[in-house]
């Protein structure tokens, strides 16, 4: 549910700043709002983003007469906001933190609403689950929602996400620790020292061992 610039889940809570506009832009110009597009859906929100989902919620009518739009649009806001209501908030959500339309498919059918939970308990755990979703992409989501990251949390996110990748990519199972400072520290830009410490802190996040007298690391996962 979104109300009062907050979407809630039955064990989360998020908050959004500001309406989703983008989010309800592109919903409204879906496949699933016949005949709606862009232009319409910007007018539609920029004037009634306050009163949206109670005026879609009504009967054709008066739909055209709150929003301005033609009988034709009317009908087809009310059809397609009524053919899946549970999930049109979810929709725009999804829509609202930049997900593909790919994506938003893939975490329907696997997490459904739960990803507010995993949101708010651990971002970065959406990388391993949402394909083609990048770590930076986490940052760009908890941006948008003014969620605070530790710096231990991206070392260690980033970390995981990096090793994961060269797996992906390379095959590589485990990667030699100074390559692996390296490339988190280029790809965080916080320096070295700081990654190690953490990652001394936190050894048991990994697995460690010696290989041709050098030591590597590989994710625990």
């Amino acid at each position: 549910e979104i109300k009062k610039k907050q979407i809630t889940s039955k064990n989360a809570l998020l908050f959004l700043g500001e309406f989703p506009s983008r989010g309800a832009i592109i919903f409204l110009s879906s496949s699933r709002f016949t005949g709606i597009g862009s232009v319409t859906s910007e007018k539609i929100i920029s004037e009634h983003s306050e009163n949206l989902f109670k005026i879609l919620k009504e009967k054709p009518k008066e739909i055209e007469s709150q929003f301005g739009v033609s009988k034709e649009h009317s009908k087809a806001l009310s059809e397609g906001w009524n053919k899946e209501p549970k999930e049109n908030v979810f929709m725009i959500f999804m829509n609202e933190l930049g997900f593909l339309e790919t994506q938003i498919r893939e975490i329907a059918s696997k997490i459904g609403a739960e990803v507010i939970t995993l949101i708010n308990r651990n971002p970065f755990s959406l990388v391993k689950v949402i394909p083609r979703f990048s770590f930076q992409d986490v940052e760009r989501l908890c941006k948008r929602l003014s969620l605070r990251i530790t710096e231990e949390q991206r070392i260690l996110a980033g970390t995981e996400f990096y090793l994961g990748d060269v797996e992906n990519r390379l095959r590589h199972t485990c990667m030699p620790v100074e390559n692996t400072l390296q490339r988190v520290s280029e790809l965080l830009s916080i320096n070295k020292e700081a990654i190690s410490k953490t990652l001394e802190q936190n050894k048991k996040e990994f697995i460690y061992k010696e290989r041709r007298g050098k030591e590597v690391v590989a994710s625990s996962n």
